[in-house]
């Protein structure tokens, strides 16, 4: 459940993202971030992630060149 990331009210500035720090977590403040659990990813030159719609998703740069595109598909 999305409930553990903390996400912002809907209609904030910040909406659909989290108030927790992912990086440096305090779970004093937000014990429930203690049920999260993650995936992790590294991509190569050339590879792409599919993530589906509304999957949160946490991006951490691992050298000093990258690209991020992120763009939604409608039916």
């Amino acid at each position: 459940s999305y409930t553990g990331l903390y996400p912002y009210p809907v209609h904030h500035p910040y909406d659909c993202q989290s108030m927790v720090n992912l990086e440096q977590p305090c779970y004093d403040d937000w014990p429930g971030f203690s049920k999260v659990h993650g995936a992790t990813c590294i991509l190569e030159p050339g590879e792409v992630l599919y993530l589906p719609m509304w999957w949160w998703r946490h991006i951490q740069d691992l050298g000093d060149e990258n690209s991020t595109f992120h763009f939604g598909v409608h039916q």
